[in-house]
């Protein structure tokens, strides 16, 4: 086993990498060997980076599934009397989803990548992912918690509003929503 470099880069790849550049002429110069060193650094870290953020991509992903998953259940198949419950497990899956897209170190590998040089694809990917983290960031994650929470409480009183051709009981939800939407609508104007 190679020993590893800085932030623990294996040097096996750069071993493999200089071996065939060794019957380069220009390869014994000390620019050109160093070059090409810190090329094949970046490179391993660059794949490190982007190994991290489609593995949290993965994990937003899966947790929002979870998320659809409980609220097609609460359309479908979810008695009445599980409304609190199943608001309280969609406001605490809505931001551990939140936390986990806004973290700091998430945010700094995607701002790291959108700097280097990519496929169009990737740098694509890059830019729309710094855009959104970036917007998100500005939502605390009490707000995502409240907003989740009202969201999953409005939709039964809409369905029983709708049953029962009153809108009285829908209405302080939908004012709700309408509040916190302002209210996002301001924290991302900031």
């Amino acid at each position: 086993d190679n020993p590893p470099l800085g932030d623990g880069v294996k040097s096996s790849n750069l071993l493999d990498k200089r071996h065939e550049l060794s019957e380069c002429q220009n390869f014994n110069k000390p620019f050109v060997r160093e070059n090409f060193i810190i090329d094949a650094l970046n490179t391993e870290r660059m794949e490190k980076e982007l190994s991290f953020i489609y593995q949290r991509q993965k994990e937003v992903t899966l947790l929002n599934e979870a998320l659809s998953l409980l609220n097609w259940d609460q359309l479908t198949y979810m008695p009445k009397q599980g409304i609190h419950a199943r608001a309280e497990q969609c406001a605490f899956l809505g931001t551990i989803v939140h936390q986990k897209f806004t973290d700091t170190k998430f945010f700094a590998a995607v701002k790291r990548c959108r700097t280097q040089k990519l496929s169009f694809d990737k740098k694509r990917m890059m830019d729309i992912l710094y855009k959104n983290i970036n917007k998100e960031r500005k939502l605390p994650d009490a707000f995502v918690e409240e907003l989740s929470r009202a969201t999953a409480l409005a939709h039964n009183a809409w369905e029983e509003a709708r049953e029962k051709s009153n809108f009285m009981i829908f209405q302080p939800h939908l004012e709700k929503i309408v509040s916190l939407k302002q209210r996002q609508v301001a924290y991302i104007k900031m």
